[in-house]
């Protein structure tokens, strides 16, 4: 089902004829653009900004701005990249550590007013924003004026963004914001607001001031928090949504591929710095789809938690030849993912085969008997194979038995060890050095080079861990 995102600049302060419109507005808003530091806002107007975005259910995004709370942040200011960087990091830093106390992440990140249009036109400015934004955290949004320099930007650096409509404001032939030192800028009659949603929802137009009517796709739509109509306009967007059947919310776009070239005859793919379930299901997905039609010259393809290495013969192709191809295949209609493979590994915990198990559980105040039941609850996606040939990296390990690795690693691990390290579990399939908490062993062979395959697990299977006694272990080797 289709969906829109609507968004409105909070945490500014702002109040007509003694009312607190932001109060008004944010019960109409599914993600809130909060004011912090630049133009206005402090640790207090954040916090409260916060607190009401989470009572109506809506995300939170930073909003910084030029450092000029004199002029609202409307007026360009030339600042050095080094001056940029450091008021940029300063802000959005700010109000991801309030975030943080509450227990939620930041979705987006969207500049404000000369700061926005200055990295919709200007490459040099919008490559420092995305930058700071990339360097602080690689997963949030970045929101900006559809078909804007940042939006070219965002995808060279492997950021998602939000293409921004704004229902709320007048637009030029050439798809920018009619400035607001124009007196045509904000639009003000509510009978023309609903004709131009009208033309946004069903013709995905808006007229311009000179009287062309632009194209505008958007995923998110913004309400100024500081015009006196922002209530009734997010009321209306709404109720207009409601009318046709539109959910309101944003449907997170993909982050980009970032390439990152490995020598001469190596590229990285990356879909992200994080390691999470869904940035590896991409990785799969490009896996998938490249070992479909696979381009012309590629050797080999070797998946990883959050990123593709693509080994390619020189000789038939080159990095930018091969690029295309991969974005092209990417795009493969036929690339869905076939439903994984879910394998039982029985494991028996404890004693000699889990010599880790106890301190674990001591560590973790828990039972071994606890422990146990929690780990072999589970179900672990695994997400590669590495280290030694057959080694499994499995996630979605429960946070109350995370332990970081040993002191001191063990010169020798028997195959079929079962190890808890940070918030993994690992599966030894051959004897090597290892220094994870070895809390259990399998009888099952993850490794035979005699065999076809040679690996029992794949990334994508999705992995179960049955409990057995020592008496069934030995009987399965022999």
């Amino acid at each position: 089902m289709r969906s829109i995102d609507i968004n409105g600049d909070v945490g500014e302060g702002i109040r007509h004829q003694g009312c607190d419109v932001e109060s008004v507005l944010m019960p109409h808003l599914s993600s809130a653009n909060i004011a912090c530091g630049g133009h206005a806002g402090d640790q207090d107007s954040m916090r409260r900004a916060i607190e009401r975005a989470l009572e109506h259910g809506a995300a939170i995004g930073a909003h910084p701005s030029y450092p000029d709370r004199s002029n609202f942040g409307r007026l360009p200011m030339q600042l050095s990249a080094d001056a940029l960087q450091s008021c940029l990091f300063e802000q959005i830093t700010a109000i991801a550590k309030i975030a943080d106390t509450f227990g939620v992440r930041l979705q987006h990140v969207k500049a404000h007013g000369a700061l926005y249009h200055a990295v919709a036109t200007d490459r040099r400015i919008a490559e420092v924003f995305a930058g700071v934004v990339r360097r602080l955290d690689d997963e949030w949004i970045l929101f900006g004026l559809a078909g804007s320099v940042l939006q070219t930007v965002a995808r060279e650096q492997g950021l998602a963004f939000a293409a921004e409509a704004f229902p709320d404001r007048a637009y030029h032939n050439d798809g920018r914001l009619v400035s607001r030192q124009d007196p045509r800028a904000m639009i003000e009659d509510a009978a023309y607001m609903r004709e131009r949603v009208h033309h946004l929802l069903r013709e995905g137009q808006v007229q311009s001031v000179e009287g062309t009517w632009l194209p505008l796709q958007a995923d998110t739509w913004c309400i100024h928090g500081d015009s006196p109509q922002a209530p009734l306009w997010g009321q209306l967007l709404r109720e207009s949504l409601q009318r046709e059947s539109i959910l309101m919310g944003l449907t997170r776009p993909p982050p980009p591929p970032r390439f990152i070239p490995l020598g001469e005859s190596a590229l990285i793919v990356k879909a992200g710095s994080r390691v999470t379930e869904k940035i590896h299901t991409q990785v799969r997905q490009w896996l998938h789809a490249l070992t479909a039609a696979p381009p012309a010259g590629v050797v080999e393809l070797v998946p990883t938690y959050n990123e593709l290495t693509i080994y390619f013969d020189p000789q038939h192709t080159g990095v930018e030849q091969l690029r295309l191809a991969i974005e092209s295949a990417m795009l493969n209609p036929h690339a869905e993912l076939p439903a994984p493979r879910c394998v039982e590994i029985p494991v028996c915990y404890g004693g000699e085969n889990g010599p880790d198990l106890d301190a674990l559980a001591a560590r973790s105040g828990l039972t071994p008997a606890e422990v146990i039941r929690i780990h072999s609850a589970t179900e672990y996606p695994v997400y590669m194979l590495g280290f030694s040939p057959g080694f499994c990296y499995l996630g979605g390990l429960d946070p109350r038995i995370t332990c970081p690795r040993r002191d001191q690693p063990r010169p020798r691990v028997p195959a079929g060890s079962v190890g808890i390290a940070g918030q993994q579990t690992g599966v030894y399939a051959s004897a090597t050095p290892g220094g994870w908490n070895i809390i259990g062993r399998t009888s099952m062979t993850l490794f035979d080079p005699h065999a076809d395959p040679a690996f029992a697990l794949r990334a994508g299977d999705r992995v179960r861990f049955r409990a057995i006694g020592a008496a069934e272990l030995d009987a399965r080797h022999e």
